[in-house]
């Protein structure tokens, strides 16, 4: 086993329920990581000012696949992805969110290069929690108005199930955006091809690396792509079935119990993954 580079997934995989985790830990294994050159790459749906704030007290060198694969960017600082959706298709998208009835009773964020959009009809709650979300949160009254350029449109209901949405995306804006589940009943909405695992296929070329050399971590829905671009796609204990169907290892303890740090440690060391048995 030589993996180079390790994919990981936020909440639900590295974060704790309560969006922490134990820093001390994963410093002493970053600092092998970088001087052993094992890339450690963060690959999230959410935006990378929150990315990085999360990681703020951590010293040294760590990857960012953020926005769903819409941006890219090494530890060096180098962006290698930036995807914005066009103004005639986001103009499109956003008439139908508040016109359709279909996206009724969701709320809608606009995550873009300069900051993030949510409309001020919005309630208190979705503020406050897409304040946590989004560093550089913009209310506005008419989301068609705002002049940014958007990585994702990100979309959430109550209920867990948005496969109507996801097949209205998905046929209505079919070679231009695709819906992807967040998990929880939330769906961002990218360009046509943009992903974590493209995000993932961007640094294998880019590092010259191997799906032999590429392990990542994931629980939910939006990580399936990435599980399987890796030789080493790892599901969390508490990761979705549908998750754990598609790959051969998981975590022998969930997030809330340092299931990604354990597992960390065990490729430093060269100990073989815990295996699901299918």
């Amino acid at each position: 086993m030589s993996i180079q580079l390790i994919g990981m997934d936020m909440d639900g995989t590295f974060l704790r329920d309560d969006k922490t985790f134990d820093e001390p830990r994963f410093q002493k294994q970053l600092d092998e990581m970088n001087a052993r050159h094992i890339h450690f790459v963060v690959s999230s749906g959410n935006q990378f000012l929150h990315l990085k704030e999360i990681f703020k007290d951590i010293h040294g060198k760590i990857s960012y696949i953020a926005e769903n694969g819409a941006f890219v960017m090494t530890g060096r600082d180098e962006k290698l992805e930036q995807s914005f959706i066009k103004p005639n298709v986001l103009k499109r998208f956003v008439h139908e969110l508040e016109t359709n009835s279909i996206f009724a009773g969701g709320n809608h964020i606009l995550s873009g290069e300069h900051g993030a959009y949510i409309p001020d009809n919005e309630s208190a709650e979705d503020i406050k929690n897409a304040k946590y979300y989004y560093q550089d949160l913009h209310i506005v009254h008419n989301l068609e108005n705002v002049d940014d350029n958007i990585y994702k449109i990100s979309l959430g209901w109550d209920s867990d199930d948005v496969s109507t949405q996801m097949r209205f995306i998905d046929q209505q804006f079919k070679g231009l955006l695709r819906g992807t589940s967040s998990g929880r009943g939330g769906i961002d909405v990218l360009n046509d091809g943009i992903s974590k695992a493209n995000g993932m296929e961007i640094f294998r070329k880019h590092w010259n690396l191997t799906r032999d050399n590429m392990a990542a971590f994931g629980d939910s829905g939006n990580d399936i792509e990435m599980l399987k671009a890796c030789k080493y796609g790892i599901a969390m204990k508490n990761a979705a079935p549908e998750v754990k169907a598609i790959v051969n290892y998981e975590t022998v303890h969930d997030n809330e119990h340092d299931g990604t740090l354990d597992t960390i440690d065990r490729i430093l060391k060269g100990e073989p993954l815990h295996r699901i048995e299918h």
